[in-house]
């Protein structure tokens, strides 16, 4: 009887086990494969010449932390320089493109995949995107997680 019954909690105990590893592996794979992004703060923000906007910081389902970046210039002209002062000098170019109207007929920007050094050594992926008077900043440690958060919110 009583080895019955420690076979029974036994089998119990195992089913449970791989119920909870299973419960977990099937969690991880979903914030992988599916990422959600959590707004975790936010604020205003200023940059020369004459630009004015916010930043939002975001933590994904997966744990990789995102910052977005977003500021209105008076004139095109000012977005540019702010732009050129933005990119500076990286240390690899992953892509550059120009921006197009909604339309596709007119070039109203410039778009930048870069990776630009950081304070520890490593390489900080970034991407700097001019639409006309407008200038959006996407930066994390994850090169993935930039472009999956742009797909999601692209407004060009």
């Amino acid at each position: 009887m009583k080895r019955s019954l420690a076979k029974l909690i036994g089998i119990r105990v195992a089913a449970l086990a791989i119920s909870c590893l299973i419960s977990f592996m099937a969690t991880y794979t979903l914030n992988r494969v599916y990422v959600r992004f959590e707004r975790v703060a936010m604020g205003s923000m200023a940059m020369e010449p004459n630009g004015r906007g916010g930043v939002s910081s975001y933590q994904t389902s997966d744990g990789v932390n995102l910052s977005f970046e977003h500021l209105d210039f008076p004139s095109a002209e000012d977005a540019a320089k702010a732009f050129e002062k933005v990119i500076g000098a990286p240390d690899k170019v992953i892509s550059r493109e120009f921006v197009r109207d909604r339309e596709g007929q007119r070039i109203v920007g410039e778009r930048v995949l870069a990776l630009f050094p950081a304070d520890d050594g490593k390489e900080w992926p970034m991407m700097v995107c001019l639409d006309g008077s407008k200038l959006c900043q996407i930066s994390s440690t994850s090169l993935r997680h930039i472009l999956i958060f742009e797909k999601e919110r692209r407004r060009y």
